[in-house]
């Protein structure tokens, strides 16, 4: 008869929980290093908005078939205030697997601001605005002009405000 110790017994299912482990981390990698932040390299208080295109998911049918990928429009969210040298995680997500494009609105606690050409809606106080490239009726809403930013195929992204 065959007679294992105990202390191979446990090395061997050491080896064999760590190497599942490993795999799974593989084959299902943690987004939780995926972002887009913003950095306020400038020498005021920044106020931080962001747009991005919500894209409903693409997940496979038990035959592995994946269904197109459709677009709900373009969100916009804010503000996140950012003191000089201060960053925000504005989009937790992993960018490589969503649209390349977005959009960063920025206004100095001086007056003055980082913008651009692409028109998107905000509100004056904290704020979520589905289909915010095309609509923007309401009390406190005023359409802002924001910077594009193309991410390429970068997973994470930092954009900084600079003076």
């Amino acid at each position: 008869m065959l007679k294992i110790s105990r202390s191979v017994l446990k090395w061997s299912t050491s080896i064999i929980v760590g190497s599942t482990f490993w795999g799974l981390n593989l084959l299902y990698p943690s987004t939780a290093r995926a972002w887009f932040d913003v950095c306020n390299k400038s020498g005021d208080k920044a106020f931080v908005a962001f747009a991005y295109l919500e894209i409903d998911a693409a997940e496979s049918d038990i035959f592995g078939n994946t269904p197109p990928r459709r677009s709900r429009g373009w969100t916009t969210e804010g503000w996140w205030n950012l003191t000089s040298g201060e960053c925000a995680r504005v989009y937790p997500h992993e960018l490589n697997k969503r649209n390349g494009i977005y959009y960063v609105y920025a206004e100095a606690e001086d007056g003055g601001e980082w913008s651009g050409k692409n028109r998107f809606c905000t509100i004056n106080k904290p704020f979520t605005l589905a289909r915010a490239d095309k609509q923007c009726e309401g009390i406190g809403r005023v359409w802002k002009n924001f910077i594009e930013v193309d991410t390429g195929n970068a997973r994470n992204y930092t954009y900084s405000l600079g003076d």
